[in-house]
């Protein structure tokens, strides 16, 4: 341990029968950069691996990142196995020092060996420069959650859950007051099929999807999956280009909730299967 130190692995760690027990135990690495040639096992139990750095605001990225980051590549990523528990990248409370997370790379479902793959920053998770987390075609074959103590910025970069996984985006999530999640123009898709049973739920202290970023966007969920927005203060849904929200939907917001520009035949939002509920709902 120390500031700015590099932990290098190139000796394996295997937990498989820690206690006498093939299911493992939870493993934490913690330095201000990493280097990780070798296998990480925790077994197939409920087990946890935990990423994180050493010095409190440290930035982590899915490389390739900048200099002064906890840098991670997915080869490095590759060598972790927690298969039956939840590989975390970031500190292990959400009342840890942490920085950013930038997910810099692609990340798809075989860099990742763990039921959940959790981001979990002390300040913003970013999805910012165009790299998507699974896609259309193969993908994440995990639960994903991207939880921030500030917020959780999706505006240029997608997600493709596969069927069974869910998704869990959540700004302000030490309850501070401060962090919303901001969603652009990308898509964000929880299963490809009517057997779908995996669940979307975001929240923050506000909420912003204006699915105009780059073009028009996708939020859904599809099969019987529940898709869930909730927002401490506001929730604003803007479809200014045009996009695709899920058949059905609940929204929560404490104070204001806004819809707009639904009102031009490109949205596909079902008010029959659509509850907004607000103290101040306003359409336009």
């Amino acid at each position: 341990n120390g500031s700015g130190k590099l932990l290098t692995l190139n000796s394996g760690i295997d937990t498989t029968n820690a206690g006498g027990t093939a299911g493992g135990a939870s493993v934490t690495l913690t330095a201000d950069d990493m280097a990780i040639a070798a296998a990480v096992n925790a077994g197939n139990g409920a087990n946890t691996v935990t990423l994180k750095p050493f010095s409190a605001d440290r930035t982590i990225n899915i490389t390739p990142g900048s200099p002064g980051g906890l840098d991670l590549s997915r080869t490095e990523l590759q060598q972790i196995a927690v298969s039956g528990g939840t590989l975390v990248l970031g500190p292990t409370t959400t009342t840890g020092a942490g920085g950013d997370i930038n997910v810099n790379d692609t990340v798809q479902t075989g860099d990742v060996n763990a039921a959940t793959f959790r981001l979990l920053a002390g300040r913003d998770i970013n999805l910012t420069g165009g790299n998507d987390i699974g896609a259309s075609g193969t993908r994440f074959a995990h639960h994903l959650e991207l939880k921030a103590n500030n917020s959780v910025n999706v505006t240029n970069g997608s997600i493709y859950l596969a069927d069974g996984k869910n998704l869990t985006i959540v700004g302000d999530n030490d309850a501070s007051g401060a962090g919303s999640v901001n969603i652009g123009g990308v898509t964000i898709s929880v299963g490809s099929s009517g057997s779908n049973t995996g669940a979307m739920s975001i929240q923050g202290r506000d909420v912003f999807m204006q699915l105009s970023g780059g073009g028009s966007g996708t939020v859904s969920v599809t099969g019987s999956g529940a898709q869930t927005f909730t927002a401490k203060n506001a929730l604003t849904f803007d479809n200014t280009t045009g996009g695709t929200f899920a058949d059905s939907l609940t929204a929560n917001a404490s104070d204001s909730l806004a819809v707009a520009n639904f009102n031009d035949g490109q949205a596909n939002l079902d008010r029959k299967s659509t509850r907004l509920n607000s103290s101040h709902v306003s359409e336009s």
